[in-house]
């Protein structure tokens, strides 16, 4: 570890700088002794949560948002944030972590677009293969233009459920609101395909028999 960090669990963990002269001790979010490089009986391992703080006093974890250290999935199941000795989200990109309300306020409003560009981009997918917009494009260049979305969509898709897995209760509420928002804007008169899962529901456009008889029950309604 370098000069300003020490081994805390399975890190080299910053060490804090608002007690240079008073004990450190590396915890968990309960305050619990985490496993160190020399402490290594009656202690907490594999717990994302163990961060170095004052011994002193553990006050100053009261004003944060989360306490600095970033994880990209929380192992002890579904976790609401605000809590300043819990692990801040890391949101896809090892560089987004949402270690302040701004910056999560914005994930939130970033993972909702996400939800309802998935759906959007399934019915365009839908809309281009059943040759319902952009009739002048034909042949190879309809072809490449329905296997760039679908590329396109599969990658969304799998986006989405990896934000799921951050077990974030309020990055997984934000992602269901945005499917549900997109599912109400683009496809709530498409047929509907065997399976709800983002990642998997690119590839449930109907056929196009399945599409026409869709049509034709609705003009009969």
């Amino acid at each position: 570890c370098s000069h300003s960090q020490a081994y805390c669990w399975m890190n080299c963990l910053e060490l804090p700088t608002t007690c240079p002269q008073s004990p450190v001790q590396c915890s968990n979010s309960d305050s619990k002794p985490c496993c160190t490089d020399t402490v290594t009986e009656d202690c907490e391992a594999m717990d994302q949560s163990c961060h170095w703080e004052c011994q002193a006093s553990n006050d100053t974890t009261e004003d944060k948002f989360c306490n600095g250290y970033g994880t990209d999935m929380y192992m002890q199941g579904f976790t609401a944030s605000g809590n300043g000795k819990d692990a801040c989200v890391i949101l896809l990109f090892k560089s987004w972590v949402l270690d302040t309300r701004t910056k999560f306020g914005l994930g939130c409003v970033g993972v909702i677009l996400l939800g309802v560009a998935v759906e959007g981009m399934l019915c365009l997918r839908r809309q281009l293969q059943g040759r319902r917009i952009l009739l002048r494009i034909s042949g190879v260049t309809r072809r490449v233009s329905i296997v760039l979305l679908f590329g396109l969509n599969i990658a969304s898709g799998y986006l989405a459920m990896l934000v799921a897995m951050t077990y974030s209760v309020e990055l997984f509420i934000c992602m269901v609101i945005g499917l549900v928002v997109g599912h109400a804007i683009f496809n709530t008169e498409a047929a509907v395909g065997e399976s709800v899962d983002p990642c998997c529901a690119s590839q449930a456009i109907a056929h196009t028999n399945d599409a026409k008889q869709h049509e034709a029950e609705n003009m009969s309604a």
